[in-house]
């Protein structure tokens, strides 16, 4: 997860900033964002119901968010809730997992990947929760999916104009960690064709996955 990305925009954010935490689990980046935006709004999105801090200025919903909004959804929840997804699994990757520490200090462990439980929850698309609330901008969008990272920023529609940062998780290999997840070529090509720059990756899971940050190509401090 990213903490720096407006040191990547020639604008100012403005106090009354608007973040979108997708994949809020916890809630610890929109908790660590507030300390530094103490007035700003966050809209924070998350299946599993109440492992989410709630907090001052926080709209919380308990949904997934994907390409299409449907009342029921099989969502597969893990051990400690920490890769939990909408998506099935390859456990054909899975099983070559081992446990490490990486650069961060972080331990990633095999069994972060164990299904604990299955429950239904409803999904919906960001455009319409923007449509709802009348938001005009959204200051930064974090996206943690767990796979299905590239069909919540295709979620957004025609609003994704309204954004001016956001992060995504993807996986450098066709041979994919979820199944149906979009692999790094095709995230790349669908957030430059929306005219956003590749601000900052982050290469990580022994060379497997790559987070990125990106923003507006006008608000792109050059």
């Amino acid at each position: 997860m990213y903490f720096n990305f407006e040191k990547y925009y020639n604008k100012r954010i403005p106090k009354d900033a608007i973040f979108f935490d997708v994949g809020a689990n916890k809630g610890d980046w929109s908790f660590k964002i507030k300390k530094k935006y103490s007035n700003a709004k966050f809209y924070c999105f998350e299946p599993i119901p109440k492992i989410t801090k709630k907090f001052k200025n926080q709209i919380l919903y308990n949904v997934a968010v994907d390409k299409k909004s449907s009342k029921k959804n099989n969502f597969f929840i893990t051990k400690e809730n920490v890769t939990s997804s909408l998506l099935l699994q390859n456990r054909s990757i899975i099983n070559k997992f081992i446990t490490f520490k990486d650069s961060k200090g972080l331990i990633h462990r095999k069994s972060d990947y164990n299904i604990v439980k299955e429950i239904s929850v409803e999904t919906v698309r960001l455009d319409q929760i923007i449509r709802q609330t009348k938001i005009q901008e959204i200051h930064y969008l974090k996206i943690d999916a767990e796979g299905n990272d590239l069909n919540v920023l295709q979620s957004l529609g025609s609003s994704i104009n309204k954004v001016w940062g956001f992060e995504l998780e993807t996986w450098n290999s066709k041979n994919t960690l979820w199944k149906n997840q979009k692999w790094l070529g095709k995230c790349i090509k669908y957030i430059k064709s929306k005219k956003f720059v590749i601000a900052e990756k982050f290469v990580h899971g022994k060379g497997l996955s790559t987070d990125l940050l990106c923003v507006r190509k006008d608000l792109f401090k050059r």
